[in-house]
Parts: C-alpha cells; sequence; structure tokens
C-alpha cells in the first residue's frame, strides 16, 4: 500500500498500481494509511488475490514437492477486506470478470 500511495504522489494524477497479494501484505503500516488519507489525487489499487506463491510453479524446483512445498510455496487464505478497513479503505471483491469490470467501473466514476 505504501508503494502505491507514493507511486500515485509522484505521478501526480490517478495511478493503478498492480502488486501480487504476497507482496501486499509485507507492506502494510500506518505510514502507508497517513500516506493515502493524504493523497490530493484518486487512487484505485487492483490486488489480485491467487492465494499465494502461484509465480514459483514456473521454477524447475517446484516438481520437487518435498523441497518445493516447504520452502517456495506460500499459499495463504488470507482476505483482504479487513486490511482496508483498518485503513479506512473501500473495499469489493470481484468473483467474475463481470464484478470486476462493474467494480472498476464503479470506482472510476467515484474520481
Amino acid at each position: 500500500f505504501a508503494a502505491a500511495a507514493n507511486l500515485a504522489q509522484a505521478a501526480g494524477a490517478g495511478s493503478r498500481p498492480q502488486r501480487s497479494d504476497s507482496s501486499s501484505t509485507g507492506s502494510s503500516s500506518t505510514d502507508s494509511s497517513s500516506s493515502m488519507m493524504s493523497l490530493a489525487i484518486p487512487l484505485t489499487i487492483v490486488l489480485l488475490n491467487n492465494g499465494g506463491g502461484a509465480i514459483f510453479r514456473s521454477l524447475p524446483v517446484a516438481k520437487f514437492e518435498d523441497v518445493f512445498t516447504p520452502y517456495f510455496d506460500s499459499a495463504h487464505n488470507l482476505r483482504f477486506d479487513s486490511l482496508c478497513k483498518g485503513f479506512h479503505l473501500a473495499y469489493s471483491c470481484a468473483l467474475t470478470r463481470a464484478d470486476f469490470a462493474r467494480v472498476f467501473q464503479d470506482t472510476l466514476a467515484l474520481r
């Protein structure tokens, strides 16, 4: 979240940075919250929650489950609604492409 806020501030206009779900869990802090709350420009964050760790499935080590699972696979059941609530951010969860299109258009309409 902090990186998204910094990008938006630097851009000086609406920004839509994308991050994976695993990288988002490690970047939340109260500094992020204050940065986003003080933005004078619109910011939309699109978080693609794939359950974590899928990027590493393309590595050759993925064939070896005994090594891959404990050291590379970072699967989780996290939801990000509580995190957004803690930062006083609006949250929407789109489960289909149609849901995403509707939610994203609604978000853009708020600008």
